[in-house]
This record gives structure tokens, sequence and C-alpha cells, in this order.
């Protein structure tokens, strides 16, 4: 869940437009990033970079703008529509775990209608009444953070960080392995969503944005989902390896993860997964940035 005042968000949302109803993640996630200063970095990628990656916790300014279940062209959409023109980062980094490119994906078009409004959003936003209604959310919910991030999906005080995950203590679930088999079932590799990556790194760069790929590490669990298992994982690197070189993008691949250390569920880290992944990308950013 997104916490109470995402809920309320939402819910004032839809009493003063009378017809907006926005998803409670895009409508927290725009409100956090339009009152961020410009310029840090921005992580983009679906459910398990945004549990990995805790920018509260690294010293490099960045923002979390991952959302779950996003396929390369929800990533491309969410980009031009929100984490551009509201971060305008100067660093993207952009997390993949195979199954955005996958044609059949269970998770395919999941966030049409609330990307769909999120222009509307942003235009009522805008207004001088939605805007003292917000500080006033806002503020209660960061008081509420200050004392404790655990419970809060992509709180004030977390930089977007998805720290929902963290509770989570069954890596043998039937319900998380059916949504992992969703999302990798009858596995196609589709053109389509490989064109919406290079898209997405052409735009960045066009904009003066220094791009960072990262393969998220896959456990065998995970791998063993493809219909061929790792031979279908390496093609889907080799398209991604290949796109990248043409627009001179570097491919990082994340930390080793050991299941029982590292996650907290069939596809999600801990918070000992997380401080290590966040460390590792801390590191990076600030590499690039002495590099730069």
């Amino acid at each position: 869940m997104l916490g109470v005042q995402g809920s309320r968000l939402v819910h004032a949302t839809r009493i003063l437009t009378g017809r907006l109803r926005p998803s409670p993640l895009i409508a927290r996630k725009l409100v956090e990033m339009r009152r961020l200063p410009k310029g840090g970095a921005a992580v983009l990628g679906n459910s398990i970079p945004h549990g990995a990656f805790a920018p509260a916790q690294m010293a490099h300014p960045a923002y979390n703008a991952c959302i779950d279940r996003a396929q390369a062209d929800t990533l491309l959409r969410w980009w031009h529509i929100g984490v551009r023109p509201l971060l305008q980062p100067r660093h993207l980094v952009v997390a993949f775990c195979g199954f955005e490119f996958n044609a059949n994906s269970e998770s395919r078009d999941a966030w049409h209608t609330a990307l769909s409004q999120a222009d509307s959003l942003l235009t009522w936003l805008d207004q001088p009444g939605p805007q003292r209604l917000l500080s006033a959310v806002l503020t209660q919910a960061g008081r509420r953070a200050r004392l404790s991030t655990a419970g809060n999906h992509a709180g004030v005080g977390t930089q977007g960080w998805c720290a929902s995950y963290m509770h989570r203590t069954d890596q043998t679930s039937d319900a998380m392995w059916r949504v992992a088999r969703g999302f990798y079932a009858d596995y196609t590799l589709s053109d389509r969503l490989l064109g919406a990556l290079d898209q997405l790194l052409a735009h960045a760069q066009d904009h003066g944005c220094r791009v960072t790929l990262v393969r998220h590490t896959m456990r065998e669990e995970l791998v063993s989902l493809f219909p061929r298992g790792a031979r279908d994982l390496a093609e889907v690197w080799s398209e991604i390896a290949a796109i990248s070189k043409d627009r001179g993008v570097a491919v990082l691949e994340s930390p080793p993860l050991k299941p029982k250390v590292h996650y907290a569920d069939a596809i999600h880290l801990n918070r000992v997964g997380m401080a290590l992944s966040s460390a590792w990308l801390d590191a990076v950013l600030n590499d690039a940035l002495d590099a730069h």
C-alpha cells in the first residue's frame, strides 16, 4: 500500500476535480518530483530497482523514479511525462531485469490509464487550491516520514524509494512466484519494446543527460522462468548491449546477490540487499561525476 498520505492525496484529488482518479503511486511521485531540486540523478525501472536503490542512503543526490510492473514503453512515456520535465536529471540510470521487453508479459499496459491522467493531474496541481492542500498533506506526511519510513511506499524523505518490501520474509510465496511467472510468460523479445529503450536513450542524451544502463542481477529461479532459461536471458542482454553500444552508453551489472541473504521475497531485496545495492549505485554515480 502507499500509506495514508498517498490515499489522502488521491481522495482530495477526486473531491476537488470531480473526475480525476490518479494512481496513488503516480500522484505521489509527481508531487515529490515537483518539489525536488533539478539536476541530480534519476533511476528508472520496475519494482525490483524500486526497492533496491534508496537515495536517502546515498551521498549523491538522486531520486528513485521507478514504477512497479513497468515495461520499456511505459518507462519511455513516464520519462516524457514526469521524470524529464520535473527532475531534468543530469544522470539517468535505467535498470532492467528482462521482462521489460517481453511482448507477452502480464504487466503490459499496466500503467496506460494512470499515465494518461498524469498530464491532467500536473495541470491541476498548478492551481492555487491544490497547492495549499498538497502543502498540508505533505507537511503531515513529512512529520511521519521523519519518525519512520519503514511502511512508506514512496514517502517524503525516501526520495522515491519503495520501503514496503523490507518486511517480507517468505521467499517461497506462491503468490509472488505467480506474479513473476506472469512477467516472463511465453517470453517473446519485442522489437517495439527494444525500440522504446533506444528512444529513451536518444531523448535523454539529446537533453544533455548522461545515461547508464544497469543489468539487475538475476537469481537462478528467475532465469528458469524464461522458456529457454539462460539462452533467452543472454539474447535479451545481447540486444541491450547492441543498443547501448550504438548510443555510447555504459552497461553495468548490479552486485552479486544471494537469495538467503539479500532477498525479502522471490524478486525484491531486503534491507541488507538494498544497502548493498544503494552503496554500489552511489559509487557508480560518484565515479561518473568525477569522470565528467
